[in-house]
């Protein structure tokens, strides 16, 4: 699996959920329906829904509520964030829908940024382990053609972690950064109107038919 392919498979994963659990721009604005902005702290949300769903919790004897965390947020990404195919090429376009325009903008971008340092990270904590061994297998090591080329893979794993210091894009590399349209273009207004309209309309003649059919009734 290419690290481009880790990439995609992490953006919705529970471990880069992780890096954002504590960023609070990110989760109070995702889950505003669990946070007390007076009180300063999460708790559980209000509405007859709400309370149904801890009723029925309570009584199959499981937990009612718990503060929003890294698989809440993993569960909202799978749901809202969409990965699509750019002309059918191996280039991915990453989709984020919501009513905040700004919000969308600042999730794919720390999104990004929590996916790519996770991999960083891995791959520091990999190479470091190889070299640890290869370090130790050389210490005891007599064959010289053996440990020359053990040398040179340590020579490329040194290199290769000090590219990964530079910071510069390691698995993904965005080609433009997160844009959006200054007009919400969804849901689409050309579509939603004449729906509303007819919606109404049906509700108008399903009223005054039931109104004319239950005064027949009585007459």
């Amino acid at each position: 699996m290419s690290d481009f392919a880790r990439y995609l498979a992490l953006l919705t994963s529970v471990p880069v959920a992780e890096r954002l659990e504590a960023d609070p721009a990110i989760m109070r604005v995702l889950f505003k329906d669990s946070w007390d902005a007076e009180a300063g702290g999460w708790r559980p949300p209000v509405g007859l829904t709400a309370l149904l769903g801890r009723t029925l919790r309570w009584v199959a004897g499981h937990p009612t509520w718990a503060p929003p965390d890294a698989v809440d947020l993993s569960r909202h990404l799978k749901k809202y964030l969409a990965i699509e195919s750019v002309s059918g090429g191996p280039m991915r376009r990453l989709v984020y829908r919501h009513e905040r325009r700004d919000f969308a903008l600042l999730l794919l971008a720390r999104l990004h940024g929590a996916t790519e340092a996770h991999l960083r990270e891995e791959a520091r904590r990999r190479l470091r382990a190889e070299m640890d061994h290869v370090g130790s297998r050389l210490a005891t090591m007599s064959n010289l053609d053996r440990s020359r080329s053990l040398t040179g893979m340590v020579a490329d794993q040194e290199q290769t972690l000090m590219m990964l210091e530079l910071g510069l894009p390691f698995a993904a590399d965005p080609l433009e950064a997160p844009s959006a349209p200054a007009l919400a273009d969804w849901p689409n207004p050309v579509l939603l109107l004449p729906a509303g309209g007819l919606a109404g309309f049906a509700l108008c003649l399903f009223v005054l038919s039931a109104r004319f059919g239950w005064r027949r009734g009585w007459a």
